[in-house]
Parts: structure tokens; sequence; C-alpha cells
């Protein structure tokens, strides 16, 4: 076994020659005695080596011109598939010169009042009395209609909700029907009012902040089994075709504030 002292030598041989090689580096940096450790020099100098850094946002406008100055054509916008989000890495690179992805920008899109609270009132049963306080506090966003699709006004639809009549018959074991709906032999389930049936609604808003207004299908359907009093449960049509355009309409939305740069912006999740 070699001894300390020569032991001792060629540490200090290789440490030297680590720190000429780290000299000439763009990232200074120094082998230190303790265990022979590479330590940056970074924190002691007036500015850091390269810029790093996290923006974030829910403005498209701002984001767009972030991103927009400090970015290059190796710079990257992604897309989340699931999230009403995107995140920008300005020093992305590529394949020959990969970049630390180390200077980044994120925009979440805020969901308007409106869509959050169809968003709540939705697959969850509510009493006749809920059902016409929803349609009376967002009358202005609602078209309600019969089940043949002929249209009803909204504060007719709010009186035939809350005088909705419901006739079980035959033996009551379940579940659930739409209205006017035969469930079996044994029992029908009849819904009716003094005029008119309210088989659903469109909801008319604008879904996020920065993208267009919108209309989403809404129907209603019954519930009898479990409670003393028939519930009514209303069902969101189409949610996952609507998120996937909403999805394709901020992409969009972010081409055209990015310059119209396309091959920048790209739809799924990017991780370094």
């Amino acid at each position: 076994m070699l001894n300390l002292d020569i032991q001792k030598m060629i540490a200090e041989a290789a440490a030297a020659q680590s720190n000429s090689i780290l000299a000439n580096q763009t990232c200074p940096a120094i082998v230190v005695p303790n265990d022979y450790k590479v330590v940056s020099l970074e924190k002691n100098q007036p500015c850091r080596n390269r810029f790093r850094g996290l923006f974030k946002t829910n403005l498209v406008s701002e984001f767009a011109a972030y991103f927009e100055e400090r970015s290059n054509d190796d710079s990257r916008v992604f897309i989340s598939p699931s999230q009403m989000q995107a995140q920008g890495i300005v020093d992305f690179g590529d394949e020959v010169n990969p970049r630390h992805c180390e200077d980044k920008a994120v925009i979440s899109l805020d969901k308007t009042a409106a869509l959050s609270a169809l968003l709540e009132f939705v697959d969850y049963p509510h009493s006749q009395q809920n059902v016409a306080e929803f349609l009376e506090d967002w009358q202005h966003n609602i078209s309600a209609h019969e089940a043949n699709g002929e249209p009803i006004e909204t504060s007719q639809a709010i009186e035939l909700i809350r005088h909705l009549v419901v006739d079980v018959t035959g033996k009551q074991e379940h579940e659930a029907g739409n209205f006017s709906a035969s469930k079996s032999a044994l029992e029908k389930i009849e819904v009716s009012s003094k005029e008119k049936t309210v088989a659903g609604f469109d909801f008319s808003c604008v879904p996020y902040h920065s993208l267009s207004k919108r209309t989403f299908a809404v129907r209603f359907s019954i519930k009898t089994k479990g409670s003393d009093q028939p519930r009514i449960i209303a069902r969101l049509v189409g949610l996952e075709a609507a998120e996937e355009e909403m999805r394709n309409e901020f992409r969009d939305v972010l081409n055209a504030e990015i310059n119209g740069e396309e091959a920048k912006i790209i739809i799924g999740n990017f991780e370094s």
C-alpha cells in the first residue's frame, strides 16, 4: 500500500491538473482538498454563467411577450394534453447541441366562473329547488329545451322544474332513467309538468380566459333510488371532445401570439 506522503503527492498532482482544466471552462470551478470535490464558483461571481429561472402567468399575451423576446430557433413550447397549461423552454437546444432547459415560462389558463359553476353542477343528484336555482343564477347563459329540441324560455323552464311531477308506478327497486323512460315491465318513470318537460339545456360561456365562447350541451335524468324524493342529475354531453377542441384552440392562440411560429408548439409533456 502506498504511504500517506505518496498518496498526498498523487492527490495534489491530480488536483492541480484538474484546476488547470477547470480554469478554462465557461463555468469556473475549483477542486478543493475536502475529498477533492469539484465546487462551482458561480455564487461568488458578479453574474451567473447562464440565465436560469421560471416565469409564471395566466395571461396569453404576457406569456407570448416574454417567450418571444427570449426565444430562439431551438426554443419550444409544450402544451399539456390533460390541462390547460403550457410550458415554454427557451434553452431547449436540439439533438446536436442539447441545452440545459433551465430558462422556462409556464402559462396556466384560469377557468371562468361560468365554466367552474357548470362543472360543479353536473354529475351530482340535485333537488328540484337546486336545479331551479342554478337555472335562475345562470339564465343569461342558458337555453333550455324539450326532448324534441323545441326551445323553452329560461324563465318558463325554471317554473317547470319547480313544479315537476314524478310518478313511479310498479315495483320500485332502482336506479335512474331519462325523462319518461320505461325501466322494466314492473316499473315506469313518468316525468311531467303542467305544460312541458325540460329535457336539458345548452350552456354558453367563455370557458377559459383567452379562448372563444362555446356552447356545452347538458341533459337531465331522474334518479329514484336511495332518496325519499327523486333527484335530477345533469350530464354534460361530449365533455372530452370539448376539452380536446379547447386544447387545440389554446395551441392556435399561442401560435398566433408567438409570431405565428407553429413548429415551436407541441401538444405533450416534456421533462428534462
